[in-house]
């Protein structure tokens, strides 16, 4: 997963794993939002590679493991301290099973067993918050970015960036993963250097069980895909095999709205983000983007890459991480066109802001920096959608992504 292995290259996010987080990423409300408790939150890392700086450069060396697990407070917005749950080998990305007795991970390496590929991870969850290997498979493509269970919880999906395919995987009676299918995604890919060849770079399960969206960074295209719900294998969804963003935007991740009637994506080389409109009876999308709008205040003429996009819980607002420009940018969401509006633009607090969650209370974001190796938790406003930092602050080499 990498803008062309520079920085660029996805700063792996925080995988907070949070188990049941609000806004969760098929667009599909989470838990209850009155609910307040302690939830335990499971962070993945960078353990070397390209995000570990070489001795002499510059940049804090790796120092992660593998996969932390922390606890938030919804009551107080406290995050407390990371604790080592298991090490890993690279596990940006995590995912949490339905039932809550799994998680799954993948390994963003390119040389798994001697080969051009990653792998996946299965784990059993146990006690205060262990986590068991269960086994180890493939992720048949190099540097595999994202992960995502189904909400039937029979199927993992997988994006390999750097092997430009999508992988996914049938899961046992135990948690263990099976092989079901893996498909190279083809096409002209898009203008941009970082766009040599295709990158997958997010999937995700539409809101009815078998449409599956993927985000192609190298092809700008958001791509549609099949899946047997008794086989979990995937195939091209012909009847709209994709749909296309502006030239060299590089979609990255995928957000849907709770209406079901719109798809958005944070478009990573171009720093903006794309909305289409979205058939609630099929699941198809329109032919073009209703909306190209910049994700940070321009004009701008440093580096800055976008990372994570997200909605609120109710709709009303979207979220989007800007890396470089090291900033959150707040848009409030129309909810009869679908079109977003910039409500508030404000530095994430740390350096390379990466993947961000909602609170399952909804009243806090967490945000996770690649660079400056820090976890921040932002005060939502429930009826301006704007930030406020809380205080709350961790330390943890290299996050990557809250799940």
């Amino acid at each position: 997963m990498k803008l062309s292995r520079s920085i660029v290259l996805e700063s792996l996010l925080l995988s907070a794993v949070m188990a049941g987080m609000s806004c969760k990423e098929d667009g599909n409300p989470g838990p209850s939002p009155d609910r307040a408790e302690k939830v335990t939150v499971f962070l993945g890392t960078y353990t070397r590679g390209w995000a570990c700086p070489a001795a002499g450069q510059p940049g804090i060396a790796c120092s992660s493991k593998g996969i932390y697990r922390a606890t938030f407070d919804s009551r107080t917005g406290a995050l407390s301290e990371p604790e080592l749950a298991i090490e890993s080998d690279n596990p940006s990305y995590l995912a949490i099973s339905p039932n809550g007795k799994f998680l799954y991970a993948v390994n963003e390496v390119g040389d798994y067993k001697g080969e051009k590929t990653g792998a996946v991870s299965a784990y059993a969850i146990e006690g205060a918050g262990s986590l068991r290997l269960i086994n180890q498979l493939s992720s048949h493509g190099a540097d595999p970015c994202h992960i995502v269970v189904t909400r039937d919880g029979n199927t993992v999906l997988v994006a390999n960036y750097s092997g430009g395919s999508v992988a996914s995987y049938r899961i046992g009676a135990g948690g263990d993963i099976q092989d079901a299918s893996d498909l190279v995604n083809m096409g002209m890919h898009g203008p941009h250097k970082n766009q040599e060849a295709a990158h997958a770079h997010y999937i995700v399960e539409g809101p009815a069980p078998g449409l599956v969206y993927v985000a192609d960074l190298g092809l700008d295209k958001i791509l549609l895909f099949d899946l047997d719900l008794k086989t979990s294998k995937l195939t091209t969804h012909a009847a709209q095999p994709s749909v296309s963003v502006t030239p060299g935007g590089g979609p990255r991740h995928i957000a849907l709205h709770p209406n079901n009637r719109f798809l958005y994506t944070n478009n990573e080389l171009s720093t903006a983000a794309s909305v289409f409109t979205r058939d609630p009876a099929t699941g198809h999308l329109g032919a073009t983007e209703l909306q190209n709008i910049s994700t940070i205040p321009l004009p701008y003429t440093e580096r800055s890459n976008n990372a994570e996009m997200l909605l609120s819980r109710n709709g009303q607002f979207a979220y989007v991480s800007n890396r470089g420009h090291d900033s959150i940018t707040t848009f409030s969401v129309d909810a009869a066109s679908g079109k977003l509006a910039s409500v508030e633009n404000l530095p994430s607090g740390g350096k390379e802001p990466r993947d961000f969650k909602i609170d399952p209370s909804g009243k806090y974001l967490l945000v996770a920096h690649q660079i400056s190796d820090d976890i921040f938790v932002f005060a939502i406003d429930p009826a301006t959608g704007k930030l406020t930092r809380t205080g709350s602050t961790i330390k943890l080499s290299k996050p990557v992504n809250f799940a």
